[in-house]
């Protein structure tokens, strides 16, 4: 699987990129925030994972409000992981 890691590669230079510079590009932030929904979570190494939706929340929370989607993490992590638990009978 390619596409999670260079999803964290984007995550990381973001927030060292939005530190160094303090910069902030509202538009590219609600971009990234929204990768989320096609990987909700990213598995780094065995156990060891990372959610995006946290991660920029702390890492590089914009100082201007920013209007996001999904707009409640904890939410959509709760729906996501719903709907996956009621799929996953039948993909067996």
């Amino acid at each position: 699987m390619q596409a999670p890691s260079e999803y964290m590669t984007l995550l990381t230079n973001y927030s060292m990129y939005k530190k160094l510079f303090d910069i902030e590009d509202p538009k590219f932030y609600a971009k990234i925030w929204s990768l989320q929904k096609q990987i909700p979570l990213i598995i780094l190494y065995n156990n060891l994972q990372v959610n995006p939706g946290n991660f920029l929340s702390t890492m590089c929370f914009p100082k201007k409000k920013t209007k996001v989607d999904p707009p409640n993490i904890v939410e959509f992590l709760r729906d996501s992981l719903a709907e996956k638990h009621h799929a996953f009978p039948s993909q067996i």
